[in-house]
């Protein structure tokens, strides 16, 4: 049986956990010169944080930063839709 109160404790924490990470990764693209100063992360993302129900960090040997959707869609930090959505591959070191 779980606790309610951990389940939404957990869902608080993924999305503010996906918010930071979706400024980080605007303002690396910002600072790089990939996308305008003045967009908003949810203008270049498409979606916002509240959209997000996982943030991985690891695919296989990958490092970087993955954003699981409401609808299955996964999307890399630089916005980049990706093939690979199988919950398996992700969070895991081979």
């Amino acid at each position: 049986m779980t606790n309610d109160l951990t389940d939404r404790t957990t869902v608080y924490f993924v999305i503010a956990h996906a918010g930071v990470a979706m400024q980080e990764g605007h303002r690396r693209l910002i600072a790089a010169g990939l996308v305008p100063a003045d967009s908003t992360p949810y203008g270049f993302y498409g979606f916002s944080h509240f959209d997000v129900v996982e943030v991985h960090n690891t695919r296989g040997s990958q490092v970087g930063c993955w954003f699981r959707l409401r609808d299955g869609r996964v999307i890399d930090w630089r916005g980049e839709e990706q093939s690979l959505r199988d919950r398996e591959l992700y969070d895991r070191r081979n």
